[in-house]
Order: structure tokens, then C-alpha cells, then sequence
């Protein structure tokens, strides 16, 4: 009896082998067989990209060349054969002959770039306060400034450059710097009655006054030094070069008017320049000593009951500073130079 044996190895090609006696009969006592051996024969996939067949790049960018060997060594070509980095689309990856490996298909998609929203303009005087530049976009683009910060003396460029993997855009913002300084002044400033325009503590000292912004901002109707102040009345300081002209800053005053603090006006303080000790006096017993910066910043607040009294500056910056002295329950100012 003939028997068949199968053995599946693998599919698609199959061959038949018979195995006979030498007169060409099959015996079953002789062991005599034949069988069929099949094989299969493997097709490969390509793989690229780790594997996964869909790629983003953002729109503009640098992208690399296709590759014309897979990750897992099938050479072939690309069609078509160069990224377009500006369209979305498929690129099919076709083997060469003879390596029994599949087409591959890789889509490619192309993101919108991103500009952040910053301001790109920005003008300030010099010495202003600015504040610090943001790390992140109003529309949320999160990145870094080069420079990190405004130099508040010179003009300049800053670049934000974006993080990467957003999609976004460098922009440049563009400081310009208006080469004169904004008056400094603390505000309001107390005086007694017959005070001028003269005595208001402010940085720089030689400024123009006016009596309204409106004024100001057109350099009319400029004010005397030697106008007396009203009550709380503001007036308006421009710092003018002759070729530039600073922004108005407005200085209110508080005139006190009162005849008790007479004796106030005998008032003495030395030295002035001052480097470590200011000595104060007047008649009536001194109840306390403030003393002020330019921006109005409380520095030094002492307590007293004498009529001569030694106050320790040489913890303060070189500087003009405003000292508000209390006496009697009257209040008197003065400006000092401290070295």
C-alpha cells in the first residue's frame, strides 16, 4: 500500500519526492514511501521611524533624507523621494527585488508653526524700571530671552528662542532707549507755608516745571522756581537735555499752615554733605526723624525726646535724601547730601 507523508514546513512552494524499490513499485514491507515537503516563504516588513508609520515635523523645518535602508536592513527606494516640508502627505518606501519584503507607507504630517505674541517693540527712558521679560507667550509659547535682560541705559535686540518640539518661531523685540532719565521724587511732599517750587526734593534737581500733564507733555507755560506751592496741588517735572525730553512726573505737596512751629525755624543740621552722623537741633524737644530716598522709600524712622540729636547715616547709599523731623507735633523738611 502506498503511503503519503506530509510535512508542512512552511507554505507556498511544495515539492513532491517518491521514493520507490528498484523496479519502480511502491512495497509496504519494504518500507518503501513517498511524501510531500512544502515551503513557505517569508515576506518581510520594513520597518522605519522605531516602527511607527507616521512622522510630524513642523512646517519650514530642516528634515532629514529618507533613509533607502530600513531599520531592519530591506534597501529600496522612496516615492517620493525627498520630505516636502511644507505639505502633509504619504511616501511609500518600495524593496528592491529579490529580498521578498512588502512596501512600506509613511505619513507625514506638517504642523503650522507657532509665533509667540509678544510685543516686538518697546521704548523706554533711560534708568526706567523695567519689568522682567516673560518665559512664556501670551499664547503660550514657552522659551528663553538672549540677552535675559533689558539694559535700561542702551538700545538693544532680545531674541525669544523657543523650546524645541512646539513648532515655533524666534522673535525679536526691539528696546529703544531714550537717553535721559525720568525725574525721581517721593510723593506727596509736605511743606510749611511760603514753601517754593524750589524746595520740592526731586532727582534731577535742575528740572522744568509746569502745572498741568497737558502742559508738560507740550513744554508750555513753564512755572517759576520761585512760585510758592499751594495745597494739595500737583505739579508736573520734565528732566529736559535741550535735545531730549523725559516723560512728566507728577509731585503733589501738602503745605501745612500753621504758626506754632516758630521755633522750628531754628532749626540746625550738620554737616551737610553728611558721611556717618547728621546732628540735629532746634528748641522745642525732637520727637522723631524720618528719613526718605528719592522714591519715597522709608529708610530710617527714630524715635527721640532732646532738643540736639546724632542720627547714624553711614549705612545709606551715596545719595539725596528728604529727612521729615517732628517736633512739637509740627513736622519740618530738609534735604541732605549723604557722601
Amino acid at each position: 500500500m502506498k503511503k503519503t507523508l506530509l510535512i508542512a514546513l512552511q507554505v507556498f512552494f511544495f515539492y513532491q519526492i517518491s521514493v520507490a524499490n528498484n523496479v519502480g513499485n511502491f512495497e509496504e514491507n519494504n518500507k518503501n514511501c513517498s511524501f510531500i515537503l512544502s515551503e513557505r516563504i517569508d515576506t518581510v516588513t520594513p520597518i522605519f521611524n522605531n516602527g511607527s508609520d507616521t512622522i510630524q515635523f513642523c512646517n519650514g523645518s530642516t528634515i532629514p533624507m529618507l533613509p533607502t535602508t530600513s531599520e531592519n536592513g530591506i534597501t529600496g527606494t522612496w516615492s517620493p523621494s525627498t520630505i516636502d516640508n511644507t505639505t502633509s502627505g504619504n511616501y511609500v518606501f518600495t524593496p528592491n527585488q529579490g529580498q521578498d519584503a512588502t512596501a512600506f507607507t509613511l505619513q507625514v504630517i506638517i504642523i503650522s508653526s507657532i509665533t509667540p505674541n509678544f510685543s516686538t517693540n518697546l521704548t523706554i527712558y533711560m534708568g526706567d524700571n523695567v519689568p522682567p521679560l516673560s518665559l512664556v507667550s501670551p499664547n503660550g509659547v514657552v522659551g528663553t530671552w538672549i540677552p535675559a535682560v533689558i539694559d535700561n541705559t542702551i538700545s538693544g535686540t532680545y531674541t525669544f528662542i523657543p523650546e524645541p518640539n512646539q513648532c515655533a518661531s524666534p522673535i525679536t523685540l526691539v528696546v529703544d532707549v531714550i537717553p535721559i532719565a525720568n525725574p525721581v521724587a517721593p510723593s506727596p511732599q509736605t511743606f510749611n507755608a511760603g514753601s517754593t517750587l524750589a524746595d520740592i526734593v526731586i532727582t534731577p534737581s535742575n528740572v522744568l516745571w509746569y502745572d498741568t500733564f497737558d502742559d508738560a507733555q507740550a513744554d508750555v507755560n513753564r512755572l517759576s522756581l520761585s512760585l510758592p506751592l499751594e495745597n494739595n496741588k500737583t505739579y508736573y517735572a520734565v528732566n529736559d537735555d535741550g535735545e531730549y525730553r523725559s516723560q512728566p512726573f507728577p509731585v503733589t505737596v501738602i503745605v501745612t499752615l500753621n504758626t506754632a512751629n516758630i521755633e522750628l525755624q531754628n532749626l540746625k543740621f550738620y554737616p551737610n554733605p553728611v558721611s556717618s552722623t547728621l546732628t540735629i537741633s532746634t528748641s522745642f524737644p525732637i520727637q522723631s526723624i524720618e528719613i526718605y530716598n528719592l522714591l519715597g522709600q522709608r529708610l530710617i524712622n527714630e524715635s527721640y525726646d532732646a532738643t540736639e540729636v546724632n542720627v547714624n547715616v553711614s549705612n545709606l547709599p551715596s545719595a539725596l535724601y528728604l529727612v521729615k523731623i517732628k517736633s512739637e507735633n509740627q513736622t519740618k523738611e530738609f534735604k541732605i547730601v549723604k557722601e
